[in-house]
């Protein structure tokens, strides 16, 4: 068996041969992912994370300067983006005439 990378993933790469042979053969092409169930030390990981997550967002510090440790929503952020393009609108060139009379009023610009 090919080894998939170098960082000691033979145990990983072993198990979804034997899940889902067929993404590995380079013949026979899946449209499905390969459903990896969590094992023990992904789930203990998990948690150490959520609880240094809950740590960070109890932090005195970060409740002053108010620091948000929520994830990114990429759906809402998506939605303002296109809302700004719709209602922001394009810096125009003045005309000849507004920009000599801009200037007659205010020298500095």
């Amino acid at each position: 068996m090919a080894n998939i990378s170098n960082y000691g993933s033979d145990v990983i790469s072993e198990k979804a041969q034997r899940i889902k042979p067929t993404l590995y053969d380079g013949i026979v092409m899946s449209d499905k992912h390969v459903a990896m169930p969590d094992d023990e030390e992904t789930l203990i990981l998990e948690e150490e994370s959520r609880s240094r997550m809950s740590e960070k967002e109890k932090d005195p510090e970060a409740v002053k300067q108010n620091i948000s440790h929520k994830p990114i929503d990429y759906e809402k952020l998506n939605r303002l983006t296109e809302d700004f393009g719709k209602r922001s609108t394009p810096q125009q060139e003045l005309l000849a005439g507004q920009a000599f009379w801009l200037r007659m009023f205010d020298p500095t610009s």
